[in-house]
Parts: C-alpha cells; sequence; structure tokens
C-alpha cells in the first residue's frame, strides 16, 4: 500500500479505534467517505457497525471480527491486530481524525478546481492546454532555481561553518523530537538561528504543533510540513498537486526521530547556534557600517555656498543700497530719544 501522509494519518485513526473502540465518539464527525483508501473506508465502517451489534468485542476479538466482516483481500485478524500495535499514540485519535478530515477536504477542493479549470475554457484545443502546462512547469522550475540559489548563497568567510551548523541543527531537531519536554526549555531559540532552509521548516512545524496543544510525533510533524506545503501550492508557489500530501522528505524526519542523541543537546546545541547566529549579525552590521563610511569617505567633498554680487544696472559693480532717513531728535521726556 503506498505510504503517503493520508494513508499513515488513516492507518492511525484506524490503530486507535482498533485499541478503543469508545474512541469513536472522539470523532464522530468522520464519515467513512471521509477516508481516501478504499479498505479503510471498509474497515472504518466495520468498526462503527460493530460498535452497535457488538459492543463486547474488544482487542484481539475485535481485530477478528473485523477482518472476518470486511472480508478484505490481504487484511486478516494479524494484520489489523499489528496496526493497533503500530499506532503512534491512541489518545491522539482526534489528531488523526482532524488529518483524514483535512485529506478529504483537500481532495474536495481539487476536484472541484479541476472541474472548474476544464469548465473555464470549452474551446481551447489540447496543444494549447499542454503548451500552457509546459509553460507553467518551466516558470515554476526557473523559480524553484532561483529560490534555491538565494537561500544557499553563504558569505565566503562563514562557509567553512555550513556543514557544522547543519549538524548542530540536526541534533537539535533529534532531542525535540525524542524529547518534547525540552521544547519548554528552549523557548528562546528562535526559528532565525536556523541557516538551512529544510531544518528551519522542521523547527517551525515543531513549534506549530507544540503551539496547538498536539503531540510531538513523527507523523504530526510530518503532516504539518504536509500541510504548509499544500497551502503553498494552492497559493501558486509550488508546482506539484495540492491532492499529493505526501510532505517533503519524510526520510529525513524518521532519521531525526531515531538519530542516537544525548538529552539536552537542544540546550547546548541551541545556545552555541544562538552565540554563532549572533556574532555573525554583529560581524554583518559592522560590515556594513564600515563599508558606508568608506563610501561616504570617497564621495566628492560638498561645495560651499558662494555669494556673488550681481552687477546692478545703476550702479554699476556696486549692490543697490537703500539709505534711510537722518535721525531727528524728539525731546519730550528728560532724556532725548531719537526716532527714525
Amino acid at each position: 500500500m503506498p505510504q503517503t501522509l493520508t494513508h499513515r494519518a488513516e492507518t492511525a485513526l484506524i490503530g486507535a479505534l482498533l485499541t478503543d473502540r469508545t474512541l469513536l465518539a472522539d470523532v464522530g464527525y468522520l464519515s467513512y467517505a471521509d477516508l481516501a483508501d478504499p479498505d479503510h473506508q471498509q474497515v472504518f465502517k466495520t468498526i462503527a457497525d460493530l460498535r452497535i451489534s457488538r459492543p463486547d468485542l474488544e482487542g484481539a476479538a475485535l481485530a477478528r471480527a473485523v477482518a472476518q466482516a470486511a472480508q478484505i483481500p490481504g487484511i486478516d485478524a494479524d494484520y489489523l491486530t499489528s496496526v493497533a500495535a503500530r499506532c503512534p499514540d491512541a489518545a491522539a485519535v482526534t489528531v488523526y481524525g482532524r488529518m483524514v478530515l483535512e485529506a478529504a477536504l483537500r481532495r474536495d477542493l481539487a476536484a472541484h478546481a479541476e472541474a472548474l479549470s476544464r469548465q473555464a475554457v470549452p474551446g481551447q484545443s489540447p496543444s494549447a492546454a499542454e503548451h500552457a502546462a509546459m509553460l507553467a512547469d518551466s516558470l515554476h522550475a526557473h523559480g524553484h532555481e532561483l529560490e534555491r540559489l538565494e537561500a544557499h548563497v553563504t558569505p565566503p568567510d562563514h562557509a567553512h561553518d555550513t556543514v557544522a551548523i547543519a549538524s548542530a541543527e540536526r541534533d537539535i531537531l533529534a532531542d525535540l523530537l525524542q524529547r518534547p519536554e525540552m521544547l519548554s526549555e528552549t523557548t528562546w531559540l528562535g526559528v532565525e538561528v536556523f541557516a538551512d532552509d529544510t531544518n528551519r521548516k522542521v523547527y517551525e512545524a515543531i513549534r506549530a504543533v507544540e503551539a496547538r496543544g498536539e503531540p510531538i510525533q513523527e507523523l504530526t510533524i510530518a503532516w504539518e510540513l504536509g500541510r504548509r506545503q499544500a497551502l503553498d501550492e494552492l497559493a501558486g508557489r509550488s508546482g506539484a498537486s495540492p491532492s499529493a500530501a505526501t510532505g517533503p522528505d519524510s526520510g529525513y524526519l524518521e532519521r531525526l526521530a531515531t538519530t542516537p542523541v544525548d538529552a539536552g543537546t537542544a540546550i547546548t546545541a541551541g545556545q552555541e547556534l544562538l552565540t554563532a547566529h549572533t556574532r555573525g549579525v554583529l560581524a554583518d552590521e559592522a560590515a556594513r557600517v564600515i563599508a558606508q563610511a568608506i563610501n561616504n569617505d570617497a564621495a566628492p567633498a560638498r561645495a560651499e555656498p558662494t555669494v556673488r554680487l550681481e552687477r546692478s544696472p545703476s550702479h554699476g559693480h556696486l549692490p543697490q543700497v537703500q539709505l534711510l532717513p537722518p535721525l531727528q531728535p524728539v525731546i519730550q521726556d528728560p532724556a532725548p530719544r531719537f526716532v527714525a
């Protein structure tokens, strides 16, 4: 079966329901039609039906009853038992349900968008449509290339630190994924500290999931990354299909979740990264100020204003001067005063 994020979310949902059927009440807004996989639809519907007809079933007995009632090739009691065992956290059933509902809405939006695009230009020839698609793909490819170049431009003086910084960032993310309690100890670590674009996106996703009060798991982080990617695609900033909820390199998250890392690495490595980032910002600012000062010194001096006497038509080279009448004494008070 394809292991897309949607498929994994549906598997986690079914695993939680097989673990505890009473959790169906927490996802009562879901219909079996909201699941993408036909086999998952049938299993979900069977679990809901058996909750009414056989409320006494649980555990292995429930898995056997579901397998027998569903009659799906390749899905037997052992498989369903393993699905329940692999569920990351049955208590997070509402999170998995929200993922499934989001995927269903995304598929509906994609279907409506496709139908509207077909109706928008009914007279367009296939060749013109193909040309438009090729043009769009080309524009997206060039846009991605420009973004990649801009994101990876590094000053030569810092090039030798790139590998070490990326390694430290991975260690921080691995510690946070494996020990979510470290998130409360690293609230001072800003997203701008992460130089690598992929690591920065993973850190943003971790903080977003934490802010919603959802469990920090490889699946929930991968889903958040996929959700953000889908929103970018709908906004026209990516060339992939909005319905493909595969997420950006889920294997990378799996490696982070299983990479051996010492407890507290997020704090120690985070402090080092923050220090290096601050020094880099200060160095760049100092370089900018110095460059501006050099440019100012190299600029031509400003000319001092000069006073120029215009030739007066009636007095030759002399400026015209208005003469005042002589002062006349006025004797009214004991002390004379002069007025003009």
